[in-house]
């Protein structure tokens, strides 16, 4: 590492302190630039999308954020003037970054500059952080309607569900997955938020009521798998981008 390069125990004291002062609303937008040094591993998404990606800070001057241009950028097209989000992880504090972009380079090596909008800091409450899921499913509600639903993500205390039907939160609904051509699993979870979407689905946010160990295994190797394949895509970044990787991320 070279003596520019900010530590882990730095970064985590610049947040902390932040968090502490404002309670992680709105926090000083420079203070979180100079946090984002050059190497850094982040996560964005586009609005519209519910699929967070793996990016890499190229660069943190003049204000503004220098990231990869990324595959999944082109779907749906991402230009200048829209809005981005962004999320940096450290510990148990989240940093969540609203931004726009304010200029992309059209090179050999395509990047996004972007320019942070408003800032905060979670400290994550979630038992696990969720990864991304794309997997079809079947629920019966507490009513014993039959729907068929999406996962867009999932952690090791529940998932991230879309579908057309209008659960109750705090309802109980069974979940069935086919994990291998003749092997379901079925479980209970209950809805803890829900979120309505301009297309008449609704997406949910559902907490597991019955971790059997054949469920707890299945999804321990899908994050397993997800987190893998996250330090690869870092790992990748920064080696067409000529970036030294941090050793922590």
């Amino acid at each position: 590492m070279t003596a520019e390069t900010l530590e882990k125990a730095q970064i985590l004291n610049e947040i902390k302190e932040l968090y502490d002062k404002t309670g992680g609303m709105s926090v000083d937008k420079t203070k979180i630039i100079n946090i984002m040094q050059k190497g850094s591993f982040i996560k964005t998404q586009f609005y519209g999308s519910n699929k967070w990606n793996v990016n890499l800070v190229l660069d943190n001057t003049n204000n503004m954020l220098k990231v990869a241009f990324i595959e999944d950028d082109g779907i749906p097209a991402l230009l200048p003037g829209d809005n981005i989000r962004c999320r940096f992880a450290v510990d148990t504090y989240d940093v969540n970054m609203l931004c726009t972009i304010d200029r992309m380079k059209c090179d050999f090596l395509p990047t996004k500059s972007l320019r942070i909008l408003k800032a905060d800091i979670w400290k994550n409450k979630r038992a696990s952080s969720r990864h991304n899921a794309g997997f079809l499913c079947r629920g019966e509600s507490e009513l014993n309607e039959k729907f068929s639903g999406y996962f867009i993500n999932l952690s090791e205390s529940g998932t991230g569900l879309i579908c057309r039907e209008n659960l109750r939160v705090g309802s109980s609904v069974k979940i069935s997955i086919f994990v291998s051509e003749s092997k379901r699993i079925d479980f209970y979870s209950y809805i803890v938020r829900s979120k309505r979407h301009h297309d008449q689905k609704f997406e949910y946010g559902t907490r597991f009521s019955n971790m059997t160990p054949q469920l707890c295994e299945i999804i321990d190797n899908f994050i397993n798998n997800e987190k893998n394949k996250e330090i690869i895509t870092y790992q990748d970044l920064c080696k067409k981008y000529n970036i030294t990787p941090l050793d922590f991320i």
